[in-house]
């Protein structure tokens, strides 16, 4: 739509000046027309193709724009598959005791992904899910998150079914490092002073032990 509206503006543009420039000619030859008129009027005619021009961006911008504008809106106004219980509890704190009990999902229910999955996982162990990319590794956090509900199963903290949590309290329980790492568009330099001045500045506005700022620091250096 917009590369067809450039266009149509410039044929219009070139098309408009050869029937000007051959109109007035005729006008000149005839006697009927000067030269200067001639120039100034192309020039004037010229000072309009700009304002025209920005016109035609604008509009073709705007047409560009309103595509995936109304996919956001759309997704802005999708109601959440996923909501609370009307007896969900808030989660403030929580020992980190989780447990997959028998768990069944599949984003196509026909198609299961994870099939009767049991495990337990206690705080302080160190727990590696192996596997080649699709077989639900990621999945498994997804039902933790509850960003999904299994449809056999269930998915327990500290002995608790997570649906009987307010989910929102229930992320702020866990930490997720993503696959992809984000970088700022720096060098590594000032990548490390940035760790550093947030680590800096977490140590200063937490209340910490003798000797704790030592560790947060050297925490913060390597994150």
């Amino acid at each position: 739509m917009t590369r067809s509206m450039v266009r149509f503006v410039l044929a219009a543009v070139a098309a408009g000046t050869v029937a000007m420039i051959w109109i007035g000619g005729q006008r000149v030859l005839a006697g009927r027309l000067s030269i200067g008129e001639l120039l100034v009027f192309i020039s004037y005619v010229g000072m309009l193709y700009g304002p025209m021009s920005t016109i035609s961006g604008i509009a073709g911008a705007i047409q560009s724009a309103l595509t995936p504008f109304r996919r956001v809106v759309e997704i802005l106004e999708t109601k959440p598959t996923i909501r609370d219980a009307p007896d969900a509890k808030p989660l403030p704190h929580c020992k980190g005791v989780v447990r997959f009990e028998h768990v069944t999902f599949g984003y196509d229910s026909a198609k299961p992904v994870l099939k009767d999955v049991d495990f337990e996982a206690n705080p302080g162990q160190l727990i590696a899910l192996v596997g080649p990319s699709g077989v639900g590794k990621s999945t498994l956090l997804s039902l933790l998150l509850r960003f999904y509900d299994p449809q056999q199963g269930r998915v327990l903290v500290d002995g608790s079914d997570v649906r009987a949590f307010q989910y929102r309290t229930l992320r702020q329980q866990i930490g997720v490092v993503p696959q992809e790492p984000v970088l700022f568009s720096t060098n590594t330099g000032w990548l490390m002073v940035l760790v550093i001045s947030v680590a800096m500045m977490r140590a200063s506005t937490s209340v910490v032990p003798p000797g704790g700022n030592e560790e947060m620091m050297r925490i913060g250096f390597v994150g």
